[in-house]
């Protein structure tokens, strides 16, 4: 039984399973990557191989004594470690190193994001009136208390920046489509509540930036403070399904004219 146990947990690693579909990806764009969770010291380096030269910087952030040596050889690689299941001060300072790095990005750059179990208590920023005290509190609670996932992820995500996604990502893409009549992009999540809103998420279009401009809202100060969805209600492009009934991630389509 061992045996099978160990062949199990060999054929899902993070490492060899990244590795093998980034083999068959054609893209010779540059690529940046973020890897977090348990398992992204494997899925980092399995995206180092995979990606070779075409990588240009990696972001891994992984549960405190899960690095790996092997991606300090790799150039351009920052490894971060933080506490879990329960954030820790590391666990601040590392989402606050993401919301850095990823605005250091490039606009044009390809993203490779790899996600696995344990990346809510690892990166975490702090919604306003909320600190590390009260993030180990409420998580503690809900380690103790026995909810589901989705039950614990819609109670963290009304204490935490980094779960205000949808709107977020709409708002950003909405800044590249800004003046274009012929793309349109939509973000939402499948159960119809995106972060700490009641709403799904956003449909933009290349006229949504000057539509929010007109309410005196900024975009790019909306995107600072995380709150796109003021500027999204405001340029009326948010979308509010109630519950749907189902929750498998997010959906995001983007339409191109011909």
């Amino acid at each position: 039984m061992l045996e099978v146990g160990r062949f199990a947990i060999e054929s899902v690693r993070g490492d060899r399973l990244v590795e093998q579909a980034l083999g068959r990806w054609s893209i010779e764009a540059a690529v940046d990557v973020v890897a977090i969770g348990k398992a992204a010291a494997a899925m980092g380096a399995g995206a180092c191989r995979g990606l070779g030269e075409r990588l240009q910087r990696a972001l891994v952030i992984t549960k405190t004594g899960h690095a790996l040596p092997e991606l300090a050889h790799y150039p351009g690689v920052e490894t971060l470690e933080a506490g879990h299941p329960v954030p820790t001060s590391e666990s601040l300072l590392a989402g606050a190193r993401l919301l850095e790095w990823l605005r250091a990005a490039p606009a044009d750059r390809r993203m490779l994001f790899l996600i696995s179990g344990g990346a809510s208590s690892l990166v975490e920023a702090p919604a306003a009136g909320v600190n590390l005290d009260d993030l180990v509190r409420i998580n503690t609670w809900l380690l103790a208390s026995g909810p589901d996932i989705d039950q614990m992820t819609a109670i963290r995500r009304r204490v935490s920046l980094i779960r205000g996604r949808n709107q977020h990502l709409a708002l950003a893409a909405a800044g590249v489509l800004a003046g274009r009549n012929d793309v349109c992009l939509l973000a939402i999540g499948t159960d119809g509540s995106d972060g700490p809103t009641e709403d799904a998420g956003a449909l933009v279009d290349g006229g949504t930036l000057r539509r929010g401009e007109l309410s005196g809202l900024d975009a790019a100060e909306q995107l600072r403070r995380a709150d796109s969805g003021a500027f999204l209600e405001a340029s009326g492009d948010l979308i509010s399904t109630g519950p749907t009934g189902t929750n498998v991630r997010d959906l995001v389509i983007a339409w191109k004219g011909q």
